[in-house]
C-alpha cells in the first residue's frame, strides 16, 4: 500500500501523536517491499551456520529435514571465514595528521590520538569490527550502532534485519532517514523512558511471526520499538530528528544536528543500485545449492548400492549368521560377494568442481582456506605469487575495513562533541586518554575539534609479520643487515618474539617520546644520568624550536629551556664527577725535592761543551 507524501514526513509533524502514526505507517508500506531481502537475509544465515532449513537460524539449531541435519561440504562457511581471518586480521589505527597547524593544534592531534586510542581499547573497537565484517560476508552489509547514556560511549552489533531504508531514498546508498526496528524488554525500556511505565505495560507483545530473528519464547515480555532518525536537509535547516516510537506513542523526540547517522556501515561489495551490499553468501548461493543437490545424490546412492551383495548359488540358502568376519568362514559352493561401484565418478569430479569453482568466485586460494597447495604450484616463488594475486583482490575489501575504522573514530569525535555539549554528561567523568603511562581523564573540550583542522588517516598497526616462519626470515634480514649481533639473532631464532625485541631495543627512543610529550603538556621533569643525554637534549631542542615558531605559550617555552639547561648542569656535573674518580684512580706520584735529583736517581753532570 502506497504511503501518502505528507505521511512520510513525519519529521515535519507537529504534535507527537501525529509522528508516531506517520512513523508507523511508513514502517508498514517500507515492510512491503522488504519481504525478498528478509528471506534472503534467512537464507545467507542459514547457508553459513549449515542448517539445511532457514526456519531453523531463529532457534540458532543446527538439525534440519529428513534428508540430513547438516551441510556435509559448506563453501560458504570457508570462504567467509577465510575472508574474515584474512581481510579483517589488521588492525589499523587512525591517525590525527595537521596541515600546517601551528603547536596548538599538534596538541590537539596528539591529544585527539590519544583518546581515540583509549576509547578502541575500552570498546574493543578491533573484535567489534571483526564481528561487523564478518557480517558483511555472510549479509553483504555490516553494522554497528554507536551511542551513549551520559558521558559513557558504546558500541553494538545492528543485525542487518533490524536496520530499514526507504527503497527509493536509499537508491543511490545516500538515504536522508533510517529506521532501526528491535524487541525490546519492557523492563530495559522502562529504565530508559520511567514516565512512561504504564504505557509501556498496557503496549501489545511483538509479533513474533513479523520478527526476522526471534523464536517464540517469552513473547509477552518483548515489544517492538522503532527508532527513527533524518538527517537535516541543509547546514543551515533545523528539520533534523531523531524519535523513538512504541505503537504509537512517542517515547523520546530530539532534534539530530549531525549530517551522519549514528551508525558505521561496511559492505563486502557494493550493488549497482541501493543501499544494501552483496556478501559472499548471495554469491555462492547457487553453488552451495547445487553442492547440498550433489551430497545428497552420492549419499542415496551409497544408501541403495554402497555395501556388499551376497549371491548365493541356485537353489540354496546362505544363512546370514555365517556371514561373519572371523578368519576361515566356510561358506556354500557358490556362493559370491560382490561390491558394486555405487557411484559414478563424475559425480564425484561435479562435486570438486563446485567446491574448486567457490573459492574461484571469492578468489580465496585454497592454501589459505585449508592450507592446501593449489594444484600445479610447486615452488616457493608459484606460492609466493599465489598470495600476491590474492592480496591484490582483496585490496578493496582491505580499504573497506580502514573506512571502516575510520568511522569508528569519526562516530567517537561525534559523541565526544555531544558530552562536551551536554552540561550534566560532562560532570559525570573526563574523557579517557591513552598514554604510555597509563590511563588519564581530561575535560571534554579537550577532545572536540574541527574537521577541517585535522587529516584523519589509517596506518596499520604493526609491521611485524605474525607468522613464525615470516618471523624468522625477518630475523635473518636483520642480522644481514647487521642490525643485530649474531647471538641475539641465534636466540630470536629459538624463541621469533621480534615485538618484545624491539621493545626492549626502541626503550631509549621510547623513554625520549614520552620526555617530549611531557614537556608539550607542561609537565615539570628532570633528566636523568641513566638517559641518553646527547640525543635527548637534540630532541627537545629540535621541539624547542619548532613548538617556538608553532606559536606556543610562554610557559610552555620556559619549560623546553628550563629542561635544557638541566641537561646542561648534570652533563657538567657528570664530567666533573667522571674527572675527580679518574684523578682519583691516577698513581700517585711524590714531588722531587727542591735543587737535587730525585731519590734513587744518579747525580746530574754537565754535558761537555763542543767547540
Amino acid at each position: 500500500m502506497a504511503t501518502a507524501w505528507n505521511e512520510q514526513q513525519w519529521w515535519a509533524a507537529e504534535d507527537r501523536q501525529a509522528i508516531g502514526d506517520s512513523m508507523r505507517a511508513l514502517m508498514e508500506s517500507i515492510r512491503t517491499h522488504y519481504t525478498q531481502r528478509q528471506d534472503s537475509l534467512l537464507r545467507n544465515a542459514a547457508s553459513y551456520s549449515g542448517a539445511w532449513d532457514p526456519q531453523d537460524v531463529p532457534e540458532y539449531s543446527r538439525t534440519g529435514g529428513p534428508d540430513g541435519p547438516l551441510v556435509i561440504s559448506n563453501v560458504v562457511a570457508s570462504n567467509v571465514d577465510t575472508l574474515t581471518s584474512k581481510v579483517a586480521k589488521n588492525k589499523p589505527r587512525a591517525r590525527f595528521l595537521t596541515a600546517e597547524g601551528d603547536f596548538s593544534a599538534q596538541q590537539r592531534a596528539k591529544t585527539l590520538q590519544r583518546f581515540v586510542d583509549g576509547q578502541f581499547e575500552a570498546l574493543k573497537a578491533y573484535s567489534s569490527g571483526i564481528s561487523q565484517f564478518r557480517d558483511a560476508a555472510i549479509y553483504g552489509t555490516g553494522l554497528s550502532y554507536w551511542y551513549r547514556r551520559g558521558a559513557a560511549i558504546y558500541v553494538e552489533r545492528v543485525l542487518p534485519g533490524e536496520l530499514l531504508v526507504d527503497p527509493m531514498d536509499g537508491l543511490y546508498a545516500d538515504p536522508r532517514c533510517l529506521y532501526r526496528v528491535r524487541l525490546v524488554d519492557r523492563g530495559v525500556l522502562t529504565s530508559l523512558y520511567p514516565s512512561y511505565r504504564a504505557e509501556i505495560a498496557e503496549a501489545p507483545p511483538a509479533d513474533l511471526q513479523r520478527a526476522q530473528w526471534a523464536a517464540p519464547i517469552d513473547a509477552n515480555n518483548r515489544v517492538e520499538v522503532i527508532e527513527g532518525w533524518h538527517l537535516p536537509s541543509s547546514s543551515d535547516a533545523s528539520d533534523g530528528k531523531r524519535c523513538v516510537v512504541l505503537g504509537n506513542e512517542v517515547l523520546d523526540m530530539q532534534p539530530w544536528t549531525r549530517d551522519t547517522f549514528p551508525f558505521v556501515t561496511i559492505r563486502w561489495r557494493s550493488a549497482p543500485v541501493g543501499y544494501w551490499g552483496i556478501g559472499v553468501a548471495d554469491d555462492l548461493d547457487g553453488i552451495q545449492q547445487e553442492l547440498v543437490t550433489a551430497v545428497r545424490k552420492i549419499r542415496s546412492c551409497l544408501h541403495m548400492a554402497g555395501k556388499p551383495w551376497v549371491i548365493s548359488p541356485p537353489g540354496r540358502e546362505v544363512d546370514p549368521k555365517t556371514l561373519t568376519n572371523e578368519l576361515g568362514t566356510v561358506l556354500p559352493a557358490g556362493t559370491v560377494i560382490q561390491v558394486f561401484s555405487s557411484v559414478p565418478p563424475e559425480l564425484f569430479r561435479w562435486v570438486q568442481w563446485l567446491i574448486d569453482e567457490s573459492y574461484r568466485v571469492t578468489g580465496v586460494s585454497q592454501l589459505s582456506a585449508a592450507s592446501q597447495k593449489p594444484a600445479g604450484v610447486n615452488s616457493g616463488v608459484a606460492l609466493q605469487e599465489v598470495v600476491d594475486i590474492e592480496t591484490e583482490r582483496f585490496q578493496e575489501a582491505s580499504r573497506n575495513v580502514e573506512q571502516m575504522y575510520m568511522d569508528y573514530a569519526r562516530q567517537l569525535l561525534e559523541l565526544a562533541r555531544e558530552i562536551s555539549e551536554d552540561p550534566k554528561a560532562r560532570a559525570e567523568q573526563g574523557a579517557l586518554l591513552k598514554g604510555r603511562r597509563g590511563i588519564e581523564r581530561v575535560d571534554w573540550s579537550e577532545v572536540v575539534a574541527d574537521r577541517e583542522a585535522f587529516i584523519l588517516q589509517m596506518f596499520s598497526a604493526s609491521s611485524l609479520s605474525q607468522h613464525p616462519a615470516a618471523k624468522m626470515d625477518q630475523v635473518m634480514t636483520l642480522l644481514q643487515s647487521q642490525l643485530i649481533d649474531p647471538a641475539e639473532a641465534l636466540r630470536l631464532l629459538e624463541f621469533p618474539d621480534l615485538e618484545a625485541f624491539t621493545s626492549l631495543r626502541d626503550a631509549g627512543l621510547v623513554d625520549i617520546d614520552d620526555t617530549l610529550e611531557g614537556l608539550e603538556r607542561g609537565r615539570a621533569l628532570t633528566p636523568e644520568p641513566f638517559q641518553d643525554l646527547a640525543r635527548l637534549r637534540a630532541k627537545v631542542q629540535e621541539a624547542y624550536l619548532r613548538a617556538r615558531s608553532g606559536g606556543a605559550p610562554d610557559d610552555t617555552l620556559d619549560g623546553y629551556r628550563d629542561y635544557i639547561a638541566q641537561i646542561g648542569a648534570l652533563e657538567q656535573r657528570m664530567a666533573q664527577d667522571a674527572a675527580r674518580q679518574q684523578a682519583a684512580q691516577a698513581p700517585q706520584m711524590a714531588p722531587a725535592p727542591a735543587g737535587g735529583p730525585l731519590p734513587d736517581q744518579p747525580p746530574l753532570t754537565e754535558a761537555p761543551v763542543v767547540a
